[in-house]
């Protein structure tokens, strides 16, 4: 062993040394930017005060453990060419170590805010909630999880066009909620409006507004937003129409619909999707009211939704008693 370690000193020059150094220094500068890619996403997604909190949870475990063999080896192989080869080798190893990873950032590494990286560390958080959960660590994989649900909605677009998955999509308004809802005085809507309880999984608030107070809701996992908005014209009658929003997180297909891509790979709301929604509400709802949809803004925070809007309003035949 020892004879075979001097042999490999006496072949050595320091060209090898230097040339070594190159794709070494490449190594390390990606291990920086997926560093530094890390710390965006946390200062996207968290408050000053949780900073010290999510800055270990984000970056993927085995980066540190990069990170250190590559300086490892830069300071390793210009120790020795200091000391095998004079100064001179070493300073000349210390530059091109420094170019290379900088030519490399400049020419073909992924840039610390692009998607390479946001994937990256999204999968690492879904591996480290899977095996949180395969140990029995539920404390663990709840914080896990967490974060990794903040990373999807600030990242929606990025993250789903690689993890898509299709989400059955419930009737836009069946014909007993509408009926009930078109039955009430402005009086009875804002009484039942409060006593309504989220599903399992959503949470809810009120929306007050001077035509009768909004409902609207969230699914924490799946990140779709519904909302219900009648609009009342007086106190005595009943809301003249009904205003039924969904709010799609552009990453999201969505079952029995259509839904087509642009050129990001994110959804977008087609006339053909609009038309599959108005049909399929006019069959659920029937001759008793006429039905609209329509794309529309979203109305409550979170630029990376996609939204429909459905505007319902009762027929003179047919209204539906009270």
């Amino acid at each position: 062993m020892v004879v075979a370690l001097a042999r490999l000193f006496s072949v050595i020059r320091p060209l090898h040394l230097i040339l070594l150094l190159i794709p070494i220094g490449v190594a390390f500068r990606y291990c920086v930017e997926l560093t530094e890619a890390a710390r965006i996403i946390e200062i996207a997604i968290s408050s000053p005060a949780d900073l010290s909190v999510h800055q270990n949870g984000l970056a993927p475990p085995e980066s540190n453990k990069w990170f250190l063999l590559t300086t490892a080896l830069q300071i390793g192989a210009v120790g020795w060419l200091w000391l095998a080869f004079g100064w001179a080798n070493a300073v000349i190893g210390a530059i091109v170590a420094y170019l290379s990873g900088s030519a490399a950032q400049v020419i073909f590494l992924p840039k610390r805010d692009s998607r390479h990286f946001v994937r990256r560390i999204s999968r690492s958080m879904a591996r480290r909630v899977a095996d949180y959960e395969r140990d029995g660590d539920a404390v663990r994989a709840t914080a896990m999880r967490e974060l990794s649900n903040k990373v999807i909605v600030r990242y929606a677009g990025v993250v789903g066009k690689a993890d898509e998955t299709a989400i059955p999509e419930e009737p836009f308004i069946s014909k007993p909620d509408a009926d009930m809802i078109f039955a009430f005085a402005r009086a009875e809507w804002e009484r039942y409006v409060r006593q309504v309880v989220a599903p399992e999984g959503w949470t809810m608030w009120l929306q007050p507004l001077e035509t009768g107070t909004g409902l609207v809701r969230v699914n924490q996992s799946t990140g779709i937003w519904k909302s219900v908005q009648p609009l009342f014209t007086n106190d005595e009658g009943p809301p003249i129409r009904i205003f039924v929003g969904s709010y799609y997180p552009i990453y999201t297909l969505i079952e029995g619909l259509e839904s087509e891509r642009d050129e990001s790979g994110f959804m977008r709301i087609t006339r053909e999707v609009v038309k599959q929604v108005e049909q399929a509400a006019r069959l659920e709802l029937g001759p008793a009211y006429s039905v609209w949809a329509n794309t529309a803004a979203p109305a409550m925070p979170g630029s990376n939704l996609v939204a429909i809007e459905l505007i319902v309003t009762p027929t003179r035949t047919g209204r539906a008693p009270r």
